[in-house]
């Protein structure tokens, strides 16, 4: 009797701490196979090895390729500033959708160049979660280019920074739950924020995005949505993704096996 129960403990333990149980985000190691561009190319999206510690990094570029001057006509608008690809998912409530960022010490002052890298999730009501770091200001408000991370609400249409620091020379963690009426924004395991104004409750996720902006852009200075902005200094940068790392499920199994040895020495003392 003692065995079974131990063996039942020990199956509850293998059950026990799913880090990111709903986590929907593709496997980053096959990238670019079952990616396809949005809104505009980036300069590179392919896998970089081993950078910083993680494996399987995935870049995505930002360069001059995409620069305003150098795309067609048809895409020589702010829309297609913002440059990446998209990834088929299937999810719904209770989901996330999770990425480790690489967060480089450079990009913690503007003058080495404005970025703005974010990771978007799609529901099929059409709302958009958006949760990414950007050293450029919300809003692009001119004059302000603080580093922060920051997120979208699709509902108001603004952009809102939140308070969790940013780890620079770090990787940093950026989550969006879905509870099927709100997203949930977190950022290193820390709450941040949602958005509660959803279009569609109950809504299946369909889509991830990896994005880029590239502030190559001569219209700066004009209008931009409620904002003036201004191009500061625009320069080619890559941001490094990689999936955030699966539960400890082996040794979850090895401790499991432990409490059942354990169990049967005692019985044969």
């Amino acid at each position: 009797m003692r065995i079974l129960t131990c063996i039942a403990l020990a199956s509850l333990g293998l059950t026990a701490m799913p880090a990111f149980a709903g986590n929907i985000m593709p496997d980053l190691s096959l990238a670019p196979t079952g990616w396809s561009v949005d809104r505009y190319a980036p300069a590179s999206f392919s896998s970089l090895g081993t950078v910083n510690g993680e494996d399987n990094v995935l870049g995505l570029g930002n360069g001059s390729s995409g620069d305003y001057d150098n795309r067609l006509g048809a895409y020589q608008y702010t829309f297609y500033n913002t440059q990446g690809e998209s990834y088929s998912v299937s999810g719904g409530p209770g989901d996330d959708i999770a990425v480790l960022l690489y967060v480089p010490d450079s990009w913690s002052d503007p003058s080495n160049g404005d970025v703005r890298t974010d990771l978007w999730v799609d529901a099929s009501g059409s709302d958009y979660g958006i949760l990414g770091f950007t050293n450029f200001g919300t809003n692009n408000r001119v004059g302000d280019a603080v580093g922060t991370f920051q997120y979208w609400d699709d509902g108001t249409g603004l952009w809102t920074a939140v308070s969790a620091p940013v780890e620079y020379g770090q990787w940093n963690t950026l989550d969006i739950h879905y509870t099927g009426t709100e997203y949930d924004y977190l950022i290193n395991g820390a709450f941040v924020g949602a958005v509660t104004d959803l279009t569609l409750d109950n809504a299946a996720l369909t889509q991830v995005m990896l994005e880029a902006y590239n502030y190559n852009d001569p219209t700066f200075g004009s209008s931009y949505g409620n904002s003036s902005v201004t191009n500061n200094s625009s320069v080619a940068y890559t941001a490094e993704f990689a999936n955030v790392p699966e539960p400890m499920t082996f040794g979850l199994i090895g401790f499991g096996l432990l409490g059942v040895s354990l169990a049967v020495k005692r019985l044969h003392r």
